[in-house]
Parts: C-alpha cells; structure tokens; sequence
C-alpha cells in the first residue's frame, strides 16, 4: 500500500513538471514579444524621455536588436540629447550601418548643436571615406576648441596617413594655432606615425625653454613613429631634469628592439622618480626581458 502510495507520488510530480515546462516556456515566448511590442511603441511613438530611458536599458542590455529603429530617430529628432544618446550608443555597440545618414549630418555642423557634432565626430572616427575625411580636414581648424581637438584626434585614427598628417602639420606650424591644439598634434602625430613630423618632433623634444607638455607628447609620437635613428635623441632625454618626460622617453624607447634597449630598461629600475621605475617595470614586463 505505502510503495502504491509512493508511485502515485512520483507520477504525481513527474506529471506536474511535464505538464508545466512547455507551459513555461510558452508563457516565456510571450513575455519576449511583449517587451519587444512595447519597445517599439515606445521608439515609434514614445515621448523623447521615454526613448532615452529605453536606450539606457538597451545599453545595460547590450541589445542591438533596435539599432535600425533608432538611426530612423537619429534622423528625423530635433532633440539634441537624444541624438547624441544614440549616437554614443552606435559608437559602443559598433553599429556600422548608420555612418552614411552620420557623415551627413556632419556636413551640417554650422547648423547642429556642438554636443551633437562632437558625438558625430567619435562616432564617425573609425569610418573615414574621403567626403568624411575632407569634413574632419575643415573641423580640425574650426573656431570652437573642442571641436577642433575632436577632428584633430579623430584625424589621428585617419586610415589616409599622407592627407591627415600634411593637414596636421600645416596647422602645427601655423603660429596661430593654440598650443592646446598643438599638444593633440603631436599625439596624433604618433597615432598616424607620420614620419614626415619626425624633425619637428626632435626640435621640439630638444628643446629645454619648450612647452613641458609639447615635449612630453613630443616625445612619445617620436617613440610611436619608431624610426632607429630617432633612439640617440630620445636616449639624451634621460638625462633630463623633467622626470615625467624621462619617463615618456623609457616608454618611447620600449617600442624598439635591442640588447642596448633592455639595458637602458632594466638600468632605470634605479632611478629615484618612481613614474621612471614604474614606466621601466612595465615594459620589461611586457617585454619579459631576462
């Protein structure tokens, strides 16, 4: 009687658990195309408050299902904040499919809102076609800085090195031009290793009364760049009062190979600077140097 009882049990439950998974699952599906119903509606005929807040979720979520719906209100908003929303979300989640309707509202820039324009310059920095290039080209001289330095860092990601690095240069010697401007020159100087700045670069580093920062960011392009014959130059920096810039030039000097590198390397874990020891140790650790 108790083994009857005991089997009735069994099928009792085991009939329950059949008989509620594929309810579950069902009723999981629905829950799943309900959201999604509801976040539709909400892009298509929410107020602008409500698309952010669902922007907010879809970026928590990183869902990108949306993506398409929202280049559509990228286009048609006149809502400042929630193009620059989405634009920052595009730029997070890689979404490539918008560059075409971005690269043409940056050719308005005289007529959009400067957050709207900095959020399509990072946005359209890795997607430079040759209309893109030209308009970041005309930026990078525009009277606002934080535009300015926007297109001068995007033009430093630039796949057309020749083009943006003779822009850059020509603006550098401008002596017009900003030193804070020139400071973001000179990194992206390194980032396109634009070898036609390398004199410049050496001037610069050269020169003891020169701005700290110019020879600081000097001197790390010249170590991007790479170029052997720069290494003497760079070597002298380490005898520099400025321990910051000795320890830009420990850093310049990892990116090249060598027995006499390594030694120069391992000779400055004892220097006193700890930004020195602390460059050094980093790079001999990358490095794996024995």
């Amino acid at each position: 009687m108790e083994e009857e009882m005991n089997v009735r049990i069994l099928l009792f439950i085991l009939m329950v658990f059949l008989g509620l998974t594929p309810l579950s699952a069902a009723e999981g599906e629905e829950k799943v195309e309900s959201l999604k119903e509801e976040r539709t509606k909400i892009l298509l005929y929410g107020i602008d408050s409500q698309v952010s807040d669902l922007i907010d979720s879809l970026k928590t979520e990183k869902d990108t299902s949306y993506s398409d719906t929202l280049k559509e209100i990228l286009i048609s908003s006149a809502n400042a904040k929630l193009k620059v929303k989405i634009l920052d979300f595009f730029s997070e989640t890689n979404y490539t499919n918008a560059y075409k309707e971005a690269a043409k509202l940056l050719g308005m820039y005289e007529d959009t809102e400067e957050e709207v324009v900095l959020s399509l310059i990072r946005y359209l920095k890795s997607y430079q076609d040759n209309d893109v290039l030209d308009l970041l080209i005309e930026l990078a001289d525009h009277e606002r800085d934080s535009i300015a330095i926007a297109a001068i860092g995007a033009l430093g990601k630039s796949k057309d090195t020749e083009r943006a690095g003779k822009r850059l240069l020509e603006l550098f010697e401008d002596d017009e031009v900003a030193t804070l401007r020139k400071q973001n020159i000179l990194l992206a100087f390194g980032e396109l290793r634009y070898e036609p700045a390398r004199e410049t670069l050496i001037e610069i580093i050269s020169d003891p009364d020169e701005d700290k920062a110019m020879r600081w960011y000097a001197c790390d392009a010249l170590g991007k760049i790479a170029n052997r014959d720069d290494i003497p130059v760079i070597k002298k920096l380490l005898s520099d009062k400025d321990e910051i810039l000795k320890s830009y030039a420990v850093s310049a000097l990892s990116r090249y190979e060598g027995d006499e590198i390594d030694q120069i390397l391992i000779t400055s874990l004892r220097e006193s600077s700890p930004k020195i020891r602390i460059s050094a140790t980093k790079t001999l650790g990358e490095r794996k140097v024995k």
